[in-house]
């Protein structure tokens, strides 16, 4: 790979990167939106036993909400890790 192609990738990297970034930044806001309306939701549970089930069945709907977008999260990262090993593997530092 000459010096030009080397060059070009470098920034084609840089790009994917950002683009990586923000993709990862709008699932964080989805999540935060996402778990403070389930939050909002607790709010109106009664304090009885009828409220504390569905409180409960709240916050395990938040653990899947969080679990749902670290995973999505996960394989961007494992996705940008693929799209850098390349460079790597043919022996110039990104």
């Amino acid at each position: 790979m000459d010096d030009i192609e080397k060059s070009n990738r470098l920034r084609e990297i840089g790009r994917e990167t950002k683009k990586l970034e923000k993709e990862i930044g709008n699932y964080q806001k989805e999540m935060d939106s996402e778990i403070q309306r389930l939050r909002d939701k607790k709010t109106y549970a009664a304090n009885n036993l009828a409220g504390a089930t569905w409180e409960e069945s709240i916050s395990t709907e938040m653990s899947a909400v969080v679990a749902s977008i670290k995973t999505k999260i996960d394989f961007i990262i494992l996705f940008h890790r693929v799209l850098i090993a390349p460079p790597l593997i043919l022996g110039f530092n990104v």
